[in-house]
């Protein structure tokens, strides 16, 4: 009765349920965890050979799945060696040696034949398997009880929390009460339990259970949408509770209360089987009584409601008989607020599908094809001529236009919601189809704009409008705006604002905006309270207009200018600032490149005399109110002689490019060294001498003067002072790029070049082009 029981608790935990039909990382690794905890018993009961080698398979398998699997391994050499200390002959012993290294045997074997990826090098990249428990996708942000934490690791209470609110709370007290009663017992009489088979199975139990929690409380393993990383504990938990019900009935000595609680423990699995029923097939967004949900949408604003996406299906059987409601315009598409695929378009019609496929986005940005991106519109059939690896490896990537509907009522004013999935009375998923925005445009015709930036921003009734033409469709993609709302009366902000003036909300264009017939126009939703004033601030990347207006300031005041191109380029500590006023935001989608030349040979990086870098804009700088750009990229920490930079288009070159020092003083200070001084010769530029160095100076000057290559002949006194190579040529060869040994600056230009140290006859220099020759050239003797 209680091994039926156990096994009930394992099936009816609610969430498990419904991940059991789509979550194919938990799910078998939680099953896994439940048969290596099965066969562990098996293993330590028989105290075989054969059992134990095959409790090490298990133990392979299971850490093949997760590599937390571990942490059973861990736990069976420790309970083998009690075993050890506490046997009686060598016999024995040799028994306990022989069964301990069959398991050890099997389960190494297991798990490196199962894994080819450790076949190169099993003990780094299995190192390298358990640093990465830490990462965390950077687009992760955590709801909890209200707090959204971006792209952090949650407070310590993260994982309790979350599995006491939604487990049954009938196994949580059972279960509370088993680990309670276990590590009494092993407090009072360690080596009663330690011998006791069943008894130090309870035990292993209560830390499989206990450890992993502590260990996550107390480390920075990445852990985030709900417990579901953890989701293995329920299989020592739910033998628990099972030990638990039967501890607390034998602890009763009246048959009427020990019925009392077998059938409390019975009405409680009843209660989670109803409540499973009643929300189905939604039980991913269940919780338990000990959550408040008697105000609607409370636990939506305080706990991520569903993720996974199984309320899809409903979305799209409902499509399927309404699929009048389909828009018929590319401007006016549907977005839903859960994850999509393609398989899930199986569920619709012949007619749903071909109206749904000019909607679909294909953003190929993944192992299959690094960095590429499109943004035509794909068709099914179209997606049909790709291999099945291919369109598996991408198909998470396809679909409508998506975003988190855990929002009030009044944000949700720019698309008109068509569906909602409930659990609750909490909306776990909302089906909308976007306003005209054609109309949009055409409103903004009538009036004039409130604001002029990156944007036209105008105010419409219930919205602010943004136009921009000519646009083109990949800007309106990758940039965003906050939106930052004061109201008239300050008791119209959420609960969890008071004490605040105003309400952000954060938008993307690919969201609430569309482009067609050249222009980008967005429509972003106004709450539904009276409003005092709005600021819109944009964020084209992950600076906010804060950080770009402070780096703009700080390149003004403190920057030195390196060079002015297609950006005015400066430096401040240690950073390059790209400043470009007036700027066109289309421009700046094009990446940038920069080549670093270290002032020291042996910091160049595997001798390649250069190290070349690459930044997004969007990652890296701010489009600002004004319509200034600002960049930030911080520069090696090694010291840097010259710098060349570009911003390209892949397949067709540079779109500009400019070179420059990196340390323009150095030169200015040669200069002024000179300067006033007869020059030992002259070409389009002056020669001097300078302790021992040939120093170039040209007055005027302009950047395109340096862009040619210098070549430097040097004529020893001694043919035996060349290199060997040289020797042939009778000249050593000192060619040189004027920016990194020289520099621009007040309309002049001054370049510093250090002579061999062995005696020198004469010199030869000056600028050419491959294939076209000298520009200039100057000889003189040296005295």
């Amino acid at each position: 009765l209680v091994g039926l029981f156990g096994m009930l608790i394992f099936l009816l935990h609610p969430r498990l349920y419904a991940h059991s039909f789509y979550n194919g990382q938990d799910i078998p690794f939680l099953v896994m965890f439940a048969v290596a905890l099965y066969l562990t018993h098996r293993a330590f009961k028989r105290d075989s050979l054969f059992a134990f080698a095959l409790l090490g398979v298990g133990a392979g398998m299971l850490a093949n799945l997760r590599i937390t699997g571990l942490v059973l391994l861990a736990a069976v050499p420790a309970l083998r060696a009690l075993d050890f200390s506490f046997a009686e002959g060598w016999a024995e012993r040799k028994r306990i040696l022989l069964s301990t290294g069959g398991f050890a045997i099997a389960c190494a074997l297991t798990f490196y034949m199962l894994l080819p990826h450790l076949w190169a090098d099993p003990v780094e990249r299995i190192a390298e398997w358990w640093t990465t428990l830490s990462g965390v996708p950077p687009h992760i942000v955590v709801l909890f009880r209200g707090t959204v934490y971006p792209n952090t690791y949650p407070p310590w209470e993260y994982i309790p929390v979350w599995f006491s609110i939604t487990s049954p709370p009938f196994a949580l007290l059972l279960g509370c009460v088993a680990i309670a009663a276990i590590f009494a017992g092993a407090a009072r009489s360690p080596r009663g339990v330690l011998r006791n088979t069943r008894l130090r199975f309870g035990l292993l139990l209560a830390c499989c259970f206990a450890a992993p929690i502590a260990a996550v409380m107390y480390s920075d393993v990445a852990h985030y949408h709900d417990w579901r990383h953890m989701y293995f504990l329920w299989a020592p938990f739910s033998l628990l509770v099972a030990f638990g019900l039967r501890r607390l009935a034998l602890a009763l000595r009246s048959a009427r209360l020990r019925a009392a609680v077998y059938g409390a423990a019975g009405a409680g699995l009843a209660a989670a089987l109803a409540s499973m029923a009643l929300i189905h097939p939604n039980q991913q967004a269940s919780f338990n009584f000990s959550v408040d949900r008697v105000t609607p949408e409370f636990l939506q604003s305080r706990y991520v409601m569903a993720y996974w996406p199984h309320p899809m299906r409903q979305a799209l059987e409902w499509l399927s008989d309404n699929t009048d409601l389909l828009p018929n315009r590319a401007d006016s598409v549907l977005r839903v607020a859960d994850m999509f695929t393609l398989e899930n378009l199986a569920f619709l019609p012949d007619e749903a599908r071909s109206r749904i496929a000019g909607n679909l986005r294909l953003e190929l940005i993944n192992q299959a094809a690094p960095g590429a991106r499109t943004t035509d519109a794909i068709t099914l059939e179209e997606f049909a001529f790709l291999p099945d690896a291919a369109r598996a490896r991408i198909i998470g990537n396809l679909g409508f236009e998506f975003y988190l509907a855990a929002t009030r009522e009044s944000w949700a004013r720019s698309a008109v919601a068509i569906h909602r999935t409930r659990v609750y009375n909490n909306t776990i998923l909302t089906l909308e189809r976007k306003d005209d925005l054609q109309a949009v445009y055409d409103a903004t015709r009538e009036r004039e704009p409130v604001a002029v930036a990156a944007f036209d921003v105008h105010q419409l009734d219930g919205a602010v409008a943004l136009v921009m033409e000519p646009c083109a469709p990949a800007f309106i993609e990758r940039v965003g705006a906050t939106l930052r709302v004061t109201p008239v009366d300050l008791g119209d902000l959420p609960p969890w604002r008071e004490g605040k003036r105003q309400e952000p909300r954060r938008f993307g264009f690919a969201e609430y905006g569309a482009f067609f017939d050249g222009k980008c126009v967005a429509s972003l939703p106004l709450p539904g309270y009276p409003i005092a004033d709005f600021r819109l601030v944009w964020h084209p990347n992950l600076m906010t207009d804060g950080e770009g207006q402070e780096a703009m300031r700080r390149a003004q005041e403190e920057g030195r200018l390196l060079t002015r191109a297609e950006y005015d380029i400066r430096l401040v500590a240690n950073e390059l600032v790209y400043v470009q006023e007036e700027c066109d935001p289309l421009g700046t989608e094009h990446p940038f490149q920069v080549s670093v030349f270290p002032d020291r040979a042996a910091d160049s990086p595997e001798g390649w005399g250069s190290e070349l870098l690459y930044f997004d804009f969007l990652r890296h700088g701010a489009l600002l109110e004004d319509g200034t750009c600002v960049a930030l990229f911080p520069l090696p920490d090694y010291p840097v002689a010259g710098i060349r930079t570009a911003q390209y288009v892949e397949g067709s070159g540079d779109l500009w490019a400019a070179a420059f020092s990196a340390n323009p003083e150095r030169h200015q200070a040669a200069y002024r060294a000179v300067e006033g001084s007869a020059p030992v010769a002259r070409g389009a530029f002056d020669l001097h001498f300078l302790d021992g160095d040939l120093v170039y100076v040209k007055e005027p000057c302009e950047q395109a003067d340096t862009e040619a290559r210098f070549f430097l002949h040097i004529v020893p006194e001694r043919l035996g002072d060349l290199p060997e190579a040289r020797r042939e040529l009778g000249f050593d060869n000192l060619d040189f790029r004027f920016f990194l040994n020289g520099a621009w600056f007040d309309g002049q230009c001054a370049a510093r070049v250090k002579l061999p140290s062995y005696p020198i006859a004469s010199v030869r220099t000056g600028q050419f082009v491959g294939g076209a020759g000298e520009i200039w050239s100057a000889e003189f003797a040296v005295q």
